[in-house]
């Protein structure tokens, strides 16, 4: 009996030991700030559109990612990044962001093709294709011109207005 009860005050010292190591390290994370808004693409609000915020610059900010909802709507939740010192949460880190909109749709679920003229009517199914909803240089960190940037201490919101010809990235999409 003696033994469990040694055992149990020793389990319990290094599971108080575990839990302070870990909340000491937590205290270090960056906070994170909420962080909502908007995606209109030509005028109409964008449904169903991942929006995804990435830092500009390697080892600031904390990445993190929303789903439009059918008012176009976001809200922003924080990757679980530890590894960078990053605490999961809503929103994301303070700092300048790359951001990119993406939404992909198929035209079909498959197309019949005739894949020889001369043989018996013989049809085979094709892969669906995949079809940007929103245009492609959006999805790309390399391409998009979007930004934003958080700012300790404040909520933001931000309306990214989406076209067909997206302008030339000016730092300034976004508000």
């Amino acid at each position: 009996m003696a033994h469990v009860n040694g055992f149990g005050r020793w389990f319990a010292g290094w599971a108080t030991i575990a839990l302070f190591g870990i909340v000491g390290c937590t205290s270090n994370l960056p906070d994170v700030e909420y962080v909502e808004g908007m995606v209109v693409y030509e005028g109409e609000a964008v449904e169903g559109a991942t929006v995804s915020f990435t830092p500009a610059q390697q080892g600031t900010g904390l990445p993190a990612y929303g789903k439009t909802r059918p008012d176009g709507t976001f809200r922003l939740t924080a990757a679980l990044t530890t590894a960078r010192g990053g605490r999961s949460g809503g929103g994301t880190a303070p700092g300048e962001y790359v951001v990119t909109v993406t939404k992909i749709g198929e035209p079909g679920k498959s197309e019949a093709v005739d894949d020889d003229p001369d043989a018996p009517r013989q049809l085979s199914r094709r892969p669906p294709q995949q079809v940007y909803l929103v245009p492609q240089v959006y999805s790309e960190v390399s391409t998009s011109p979007l930004r934003a940037v958080v700012k300790p201490g404040a909520a933001a919101s931000f309306t990214f207005k989406l076209s067909a010809e997206p302008a030339v990235a000016d730092g300034k999409t976004g508000k």
